[in-house]
């Protein structure tokens, strides 16, 4: 039998999967210890395994998202969707599916180009900004790589990356040349699973953060003595990056 016809006749590996930055109450509300119990994983926290069991996938839900997103009977990708949409400060990334065989690299990528410039030389004048003269560009936007494994036990073994690169602005090198600043999140992962049980990944965290002024009508504008009528506050908030990958085995028909 030539190896074309073997790859063809290989099962096929279809991978649901949600990409979502969460608030760090509510990740932390799922990786804490009442959670664990309906859970089936190992240390660190940051990975998770679902169990196939509705009944607790429903229950999992409920504790996570306090009752919101509950169905019964139904599957956990639609339930647990349902209840991001009904969150508040929740922000949904992506929700791709992927099709591949054992051993081959499923990727998707939910990116835009960021071109900028990295080489200069001076303006015509002494104080003309300075011209580009080299570009480059980088992807920005979110990435998820999987790799399954299909064992002889019938599970099936993931290497899971996913990837979030964001444009954060310009730092100013002086003469009219700006460059760009990128964070980079990346969380990456081995777990074996059986067919239909999903798998959480998370901890790859970044951090908001926001001035808030208050002050008094009139009074806070007062120059110096403003100072005792307002207030000035740095909030920060903390995001995590949340993976969620459900592997599913189907047969090629002979």
């Amino acid at each position: 039998m030539s190896a074309a016809l073997v790859a063809h006749s290989a099962p096929k590996i279809e991978m649901e999967s949600i990409l979502v930055e969460l608030p760090e109450p509510i990740w932390k509300q799922m990786t804490g210890a009442g959670s664990w119990k309906t859970v089936r994983g190992q240390q660190p926290w940051s990975r998770l395994i679902v169990t196939t069991d509705r009944a607790d996938q429903a229950a999992l839900v409920d504790a996570w998202f306090g009752g919101i997103g509950s169905g019964k009977g139904e599957l956990f990708f639609p339930r647990f969707s349902r209840a991001l949409n009904e969150k508040k400060g929740v922000d949904l990334l992506s929700a791709p599916k992927m099709t591949t065989h054992s051993q081959q690299r499923a990727k998707i990528e939910i990116v835009r180009e960021f071109r900028y410039a990295t080489a200069w030389k001076p303006g015509a004048k002494k104080n003309d900004p300075w011209v580009p003269t080299h570009w480059t560009a980088r992807n920005t936007g979110v990435t998820l790589a999987v790799v399954p494994t299909l064992k002889a036990d019938g599970k099936i073994g993931l290497e899971v990356t996913p990837q979030v690169v964001e444009f954060e602005g310009f730092e100013d090198m002086g003469h009219g040349r700006k460059k760009p600043v990128f964070s980079e999140r990346k969380v990456q992962a081995n777990v074996t699973l059986r067919s239909g049980q999903t798998v959480i990944l998370g901890g790859a965290t970044r951090e908001d953060r926001q001035v808030i002024e208050d002050r008094v009508p009139v009074l806070g504008d007062v120059p110096l003595l403003g100072r005792l009528f307002s207030s000035r506050q740095t909030q920060v908030l903390r995001r995590s990056l949340v993976v969620l990958v459900t592997p599913r085995i189907h047969a090629e028909k002979p």
